[in-house]
């Protein structure tokens, strides 16, 4: 790791640090009564925000980076606008200092702790929620949990106070041997929270069940802040006069950092990889480039060796959410529809969904038009394909890492419907595809639309066994068929085998008939279905277009009404349909019934008959062309025998 770049932030000790999303931005708060914004990597000041009359003890930025909410000793908590630094509203619980402030994963609260004892939590908008008498002694730490129903405070006391949010009701509480406990936060995904005493050590606990899972001390050193890098493999301590860095897997050493001054305050990591800073009582901020190795972007299980880590036992803990897309995309424009789709992906993400699903070929469009035009119209129909496959998806492609960027910042999974071209031949047909990509913004594969039907072979070739897959993540087994697909027993039957627990069924179909196809496929199976499909108008199609007026005079408002829906294991739709308009569906899936249901119909289990029946399933990939530039041994051979004018007896076949 190099030397780090060192430069004076604030006329006072630096308390706070935080990167921007995006890792172009530093937010730093001072003991000047100001909160910075720095540009990265030239670190110079961009903006300054201004009004508190004492120290901004804490900051907090919401999760679409348009809020950021100050706690200061002047006993206010400010929401700004980020990061044009517009005062939104001022907030105060009680005429006591405000020592820790948080924004909700969900984006919806602000909590503050103060040195009242009490812990207030607001909406964005200003309005009081509830207030809570967390302590007879000062509050140090205030933390939400992942899925904003909990709040976790700490301060001056070995207590830690667990309360339900909206209501405020006392949970649990959590005894240490500490004098004081000073920082809290959740990681892991909420499945445990860690805990620093003034004195130490650092605690673990599983949130499960909350027993105390794991203490580290730290003998000598006296450790006055901790914080965890976005993948959460390593941990930064601050103690005096130096940071180390050390593996939360192994506790081992990576890197220790000497600082000129004995109080380091404010510590973050950049959630690109980047960058490490520290803040100092000397009023500096301290910036070093992390070196390959030290820091990975990725989720990771927490502290491996003490904690459950399979996904069996992940998939068991907690409920998450689900989306469905009803939308319309932007006809014939993959880039417009890429970005719609983006915006979507962070609404949802932003909504607290886990996997985000969209509906078949929305990129750039379901061709509906081949259900309309004649198959003698060839110059038209020529014309639209042209068009179509010049705006499909190349995979992968700059329209591929859009959306595997959007996936990424959401921190959720997503599977999309798209038009693909074949680059790998001709580069001339189109598949009907659904592009998987995980919360980490890595492609996981596709699959194609194995029999398009009726004249959808107008556009679409049959996609390739070879992507008939399901894939493991930490949500469970996801995988799907597209449309009518879904009526082909056997290619439901082996995503039963594979395991899918959230099964998916982008579709162009509608109405009753379909949700019934869905609640048989989830009865079944004893999977959740998400089926969502485009909501398209008429309007929808430019005027441009000739076969619009020609084909579609007559048509209804509503060329497709949607009806999503959303499906559990009983066969209930627990989310939709939607009809008739553009929007989003959620729903939450409680893991136990991945299972659950299982234990009277299993049908690629204990209900199946393998002795009586059985699956072959060919993924063997057979592309369109091969090249053999050196001659195999038997063409070898041949050429040989041939000049020598011996002829083999293979090549001759008796008359008689």
């Amino acid at each position: 790791m190099n030397e780090p770049i060192i430069f004076e932030a604030h006329t006072s000790y630096v308390l706070g640090l935080k990167f921007t999303r995006d890792s172009q931005t530093l937010i730093s708060a001072g003991m000047d009564n100001v909160v910075k914004l720095w540009s990265v990597p030239d670190w110079e000041l961009i903006h300054t925000f201004e009004g508190h009359a004492n120290s901004v003890n804490s900051f907090s930025l919401s999760p679409d980076e348009k809020t950021l909410a100050t706690g200061s000793s002047d006993n206010t908590v400010r929401l700004w606008s980020f990061p044009t630094g517009e005062l939104l509203h001022t907030l105060q619980d009680r005429k006591k200092t405000v020592s820790s402030v948080q924004i909700s994963p969900d984006g919806e609260w602000v909590a503050a702790g103060s040195y009242g004892g009490r812990a207030a939590v607001w909406t964005l908008a200003g309005e009081e929620v509830v207030g809570i008498r967390a302590s007879q002694k000062n509050l140090s730490s205030v933390a939400f949990s992942p899925d904003a129903m909990l709040l976790a405070t700490s301060g001056l006391g070995p207590e830690i106070g667990l309360w339900s949010l909206p209501a405020g009701d006392q949970v649990k509480t959590l005894t240490t041997d500490d004098v004081a406990v000073g920082s809290l936060t959740f990681i892991d995904e909420g499945q445990h929270l860690v805990a620093l005493g003034y004195e130490g050590p650092l605690r673990f606990w599983d949130t499960a069940t909350w027993p105390e899972v794991r203490t580290l001390e730290f003998g000598e050193d006296v450790v006055r802040g901790f914080g965890f890098s976005p993948d959460e493999q390593t941990i930064a301590l601050s103690m005096e006069s130096k940071v180390q860095l050390r593996s939360v897997e192994n506790w081992e050493l990576q890197k220790e950092l000497p600082v000129s001054t004995k109080v380091i305050n404010g510590m973050a990591f950049s959630p690109d990889g980047g960058w490490f800073a520290a803040g100092a009582a000397d009023k500096k901020i301290r910036v070093w480039r992390l070196e390959t190795g030290i820091h990975k972007v990725k989720k990771s299980q927490i502290l491996n060796l003490q904690f459950p880590s399979t996904r069996e036992e992940k998939t068991l803990v907690k409920p998450f959410e689900i989306a469905a897309v009803q939308a319309a995309p932007v006809f014939m424009d993959r880039a417009a529809t890429v970005e719609k789709a983006c915006g979507l992906i962070a609404e949802a993400g932003h909504n607290g969904a886990r996997l985000v699903v969209f509906p078949e070929a929305f990129i750039p469009t379901y061709p509906d038009w081949v259900w309309a035009i004649p198959p003698s119209q060839g110059r038209l129909l020529s014309e639209l394909y042209a068009e179509l496959v010049d705006q499909s998806v190349t995979i992968p492609s700059p329209a591929t890492d859009r959306l595997c960027a959007a996936a990424k910042a959401a921190g959720t999974y997503v599977v999309i419907g798209l038009n693909e071209r074949n680059t790998e031949a001709s580069d001339a047909s189109l598949y009907n595809t659904l592009l998987y990509i995980d919360a980490e913004g890595e492609i996981l594969g596709k699959h194609q639309k194995l029999v398009p039907t009726a004249p959808e072979r107008m556009v679409w070739a049959p996609g390739s066994g070879s992507t008939l897959e399901a894939y493991d993540t930490e949500l469970g087994k996801i995988g799907g068929l597209i449309c009518w697909e879904n009526y082909m027993p056997l290619a439901r039957y082996a995503m039963y085998a594979w395991g899918v627990q959230l099964y998916l069924a982008p579709t162009w179909d509608r109405g009753e008939p379909w949700h019934s196809t869905l609640r048989h496929i989830a009865k079944e199976g004893r999977v959740f279905v998400v089926g969502c499909c485009i909501a398209m108008r008429t309007d929808d199609i430019p005027d441009r277009y000739e076969f619009k007026a020609a084909y579609y005079a007559d048509a209804p408002e509503w060329i497709n009404a949607g009806d999503s829906a959303i499906v559990n294991p009983d066969g209930h739709i627990i989310a939709g349909p939607l009809h008739k308009e553009e929007g989003i569906l959620y729903a939450e899936i409680d893991p136990q019934q991945m299972r659950g249901p299982k234990w009277n119909l299993d049908v690629a289990g204990h209900y199946a008959r393998p002795d009586v029946f059985q699956l072959t399933v060919n993924r063997n990939m057979r592309p369109m062309m091969s090249t053999v530039d050196e001659p195999t041994d038997e063409q070898q051979i041949d050429t040989e025998l041939a000049r020598s004018g011996d002829r083999p007896e293979r090549y001759f076949h008796s008359r008689e």
